[in-house]
Order: C-alpha cells, then structure tokens, then sequence
C-alpha cells in the first residue's frame, strides 16, 4: 500500500518489553551479596510494583526459594496486582548454604536435585506453582533448560549473549539474544522444549565479546 505522496506508511510493530526484578536473601543470610535487609527489599518490591503500575504495566519479581518463604505475602500482593511471580536461585544463598558452587558447574543429577528441593521451597511457600525461573549469575550449563522442563518450569531467563563468565558457569558467547524455545542439548541454540528462554538484554557490540 503506498500513500498519495508516494510513500509507504510506517509499519506499525508492538514492541515487548519485560521488566524484572531478582529478590535476593539478606546479604547476612547468604555466602553472596545481597539485599541489605528484608524492609529494604520489601520497600523495593513495592516502589517498583507501584512504579510500573502508574505507567500501566506489570513487572516480573523473582523472589529466591528463601525470600520466598519470608516474605510470601508480599509476593502474594504483588501477584495480585497483577505482576508475575517467578524463582530467581542463586545455589550459593539457599536454604543451610550447603552449596558452595554456581548452579553451571554441577553435574545434572546433582542440578536436578537442588532445582527440586528449591521448586518445592518455593512452591510451598507461594501456594502456586512454578513457571518462571532465573539462574543466579546467570549460571547454567547444556543440563539445565531440559531439567526445569521436565519440572514443570515453562519461561526462564538464564542467558544474555555474550556473557562469559566462567567463574561462575556463565558462558554465552554466541547465545541467540531473542526470546526463543529452548533446546535439550544447546543451551546457546534454540530447540523444540516446552519451554521459552527470554535473554536478558544485551547491546549488539557485547554479544560476542567477553566484556558482559
């Protein structure tokens, strides 16, 4: 179709955007950092909740399996309002801190293990089960996407193209850096689970570098 100028109309595309937040366990309950203290944590999750809904949209807050389990009313209003409540799991923070290594560098069995014994924290804590899950670091290996899968898990977002970390089991060079169906043997590829991977945003110049 061409106008009567001669030119073409603007092609109108809706343009997705997520906003997430991870919600961590106090840094004094954890072998990591995190939030200074529950009250903080709370006051933010709330200030970014109102935020979002004064502009008209709704975020995506991922409490880990212990934030969880200590503030669960205060997941449970969020997802009332509307926001989306996912799993954000940091091995290094949870439960005892029995885990002293990053979710990428265990082997599968032993990664599904943990990933069920935080599901279940999890899911006993919030009433509701799990879909949305985010790997601390985003640590994960070529295991991980099958085994959320097979526990239920339908959206994650574990990678961001051109991360290499791999201190902490974060290696992305090459990932696609579109939201796309996970696959069961390539984490950096798509494939045919049910389950969609949505990368964190990455400027086109990082994605195959190794500054990210």
């Amino acid at each position: 179709m061409v106008r009567g100028d001669g030119e073409r109309p603007t092609e109108r595309r809706t343009l997705g955007v997520v906003v997430s937040m991870d919600c961590e366990r106090v840094t004094d309950e954890s072998l990591i950092t995190g939030t200074p203290s529950w009250d903080m944590g709370r006051r933010a999750v709330l200030g970014l909740a109102e935020l979002l809904d004064r502009e008209g949209f709704r975020g995506t807050f991922l409490p880990t399996p212990d934030t969880a389990a200590r503030q669960a009313t205060l997941f449970a209003e969020v997802a009332g309002c509307g926001s989306e409540v996912g799993l954000q799991f940091h091995c290094r923070s949870f439960w005892d801190l029995r885990y002293s290594r990053v979710l990428g560098h265990y082997d599968r069995e032993q990664q599904r293990a943990i990933l069920s014994q935080a599901k279940d924290v999890w899911e006993q804590a919030l009433s509701r089960p799990l879909l949305t899950f985010r790997s601390g670091f985003l640590s994960a290996s070529d295991d991980t996407f099958p085994i959320l899968a097979s526990l239920g898990v339908k959206q994650t977002s574990c990678s961001k193209a051109g991360r290499y970390r791999p201190e902490v089991g974060a290696c992305w060079l090459g990932a696609l850096p579109y939201a796309h169906r996970a696959s069961a043997t390539c984490r950096l590829e798509s494939g045919a689970l049910d389950l969609v991977e949505v990368p964190v945003s990455s400027h086109p110049a990082e994605r195959f570098s190794t500054r990210a």
